[in-house]
């Protein structure tokens, strides 16, 4: 008998403030308020400063000419994911559509009711997603809290200003009680 089971694995990293689509299944909840929203929409595209690509976010489309690369169409909201709020950002057409056929769909409507599972599959041009929801099922009171705690000190607009949209989580000067539902 071994400390630890044949067939453990030890969990992916959650990548701190920003979920990004891992290799295989990626489960999450779109969460949000009716008071700051769920999700940001706009475009985006990449500039280099200090030898660094830094993302620009805008609410309107820009004029291709201002980046070396086609801005592309963004939505950026804050999922729940293992148990941590975190901000997920999509530029894929493909799940964009599936996104919005989802929450247009009588069946499913709000994403905020269930788990989405994004699955990746390849690498580079050969990657691809499939977009699956799960059974409509209410949050634990454990992840109810963690929402309650967090989402009222997350600014998502600081984004279009490419600002941190986590940065007041460091202080405890926010109103915890807003209702995430």
């Amino acid at each position: 008998m071994s400390f630890l089971p044949d067939n453990y694995e030890a969990p992916a990293s959650s990548g701190g403030n920003y979920m990004k689509l891992a290799q295989g299944k990626n489960t999450f909840r779109i969460i949000g308020d009716s008071t700051k929203g769920t999700a940001i929409f706009g475009w985006i595209g990449w500039t280099e400063e200090d030898g660094k690509r830094k993302p620009v976010r805008t609410k309107e489309k820009p004029a291709a000419r201002l980046f070396k690369e086609k801005p592309k169409p963004f939505f950026s909201f804050l999922a729940l994911n293992e148990g941590a709020v975190q901000c997920l950002e999509i530029t894929q057409r493909g799940i964009q559509d599936a996104l919005v056929e989802l929450v247009n769909d009588p069946d499913w409507g709000d994403p905020k009711q269930y788990d989405i599972c994004i699955q990746r599959e390849g690498e580079g041009m050969e990657t691809s997603y499939t977009v699956i929801p799960k059974p409509k099922a209410p949050l634990s009171e454990a992840d109810i809290s963690t929402i309650k705690e967090k989402l009222p000190l997350i600014n998502m607009e600081a984004l279009y200003e490419g600002e941190d949209p986590f940065a007041a989580t460091k202080s405890d000067d926010a109103d915890a009680n807003a209702d995430p539902f």
